[in-house]
């Protein structure tokens, strides 16, 4: 009887130690923050075997590679060709290519979508040349933001987050406004806000990156308009489909802008 009862408390005990670690996650952001860098160091640990094991026994990795790898070279020079700056060569004005951004290509490792708060974790990180702040995307259009890196692994907050804003325009006016995901499990559930009831606007306008942050090059894709109905403050209310289904992401690419240090001693 007296080690049942030694045992049941024993027992109590631990679950409590749980309650109050739950606690203090929910309420206190720097813990929240502690343990969340505490989770992703783990997970990269154990990604990074359970990634060794698959390239093992993977015949086809080092084809996915070279794919990959010639992908990320056409998205470099996709770049170069918006980017011109002029220089002088033997006193002559000349253009120059100059890439303002480059991309990594990264495998998805795990990605969750049917919470309020949806992160992405993939295997590349500081070793790679990623850093906090990068754009990522996908061949379809965008996908979210790192949020923090280890040496071999990044978290991205995901466009399905409830506290992610994202800069865009309508392609066809270049009109500016505002993505932000409302909630819920469905792409769907997406909204484009403050575009002005003037502005002509048509079911499947795309709607593509403003330009207008260092995060994202100006014209990728994002989606297009599914609903569209006026509101009473002058606006559109305007409804997006994703063009990347977030749901099921295999191969990603991570955008840094090389002028990311001129541009932020400037704000």
């Amino acid at each position: 009887m007296l080690h049942a009862l030694r045992q049941t408390s024993i027992l109590l005990f631990v679950a409590l130690q749980f309650v109050c670690a739950a606690i203090i996650y929910k309420t206190q952001s720097h813990h929240k923050n502690v343990v969340d860098y505490i989770f992703l160091s783990a997970s990269s640990q154990f990604h990074a075997l359970a990634d060794g094991i698959e390239k093992r026994f993977s015949t086809d990795t080092k084809e996915l590679d070279a794919l990959r790898e010639a992908n990320t070279k056409l998205r470099r020079e996709l770049a170069y060709s918006k980017y011109l700056d002029c220089g002088l060569e033997n006193n002559k004005l000349v253009l120059q290519k100059e890439s303002l951004f480059t991309y990594t290509a990264a495998s998805v490792i795990s990605n969750s979508y049917v919470d309020q708060e949806n992160y992405i974790i993939i295997n590349r990180g500081k070793h790679h040349g990623i850093q906090a702040g990068n754009g990522v995307i996908s061949d379809n259009g965008v996908v979210g933001v790192v949020l923090q890196s280890t040496s071999q692994y990044s978290q991205v907050m995901s466009l399905k987050h409830v506290n992610m804003k994202l800069s865009a325009a309508l392609s066809r006016t270049n009109h500016h406004g505002t993505i932000t995901w409302q909630g819920g499990k469905s792409n769907h559930l997406f909204k484009f806000d403050f575009i002005p009831s003037h502005v002509p606007v048509n079911i499947q306008d795309t709607i593509v990156t403003s330009g207008y942050s260092l995060v994202f090059p100006k014209g990728i894709n994002v989606g297009v308009v599914s609903q569209l109905q006026k509101k009473t403050n002058n606006s559109h209310d305007i409804d997006v489909q994703l063009l990347t289904d977030l749901n099921s992401l295999s191969t990603v690419y991570v955008i840094s802008n090389q002028h990311q240090a001129q541009l932020d001693s400037l704000r």
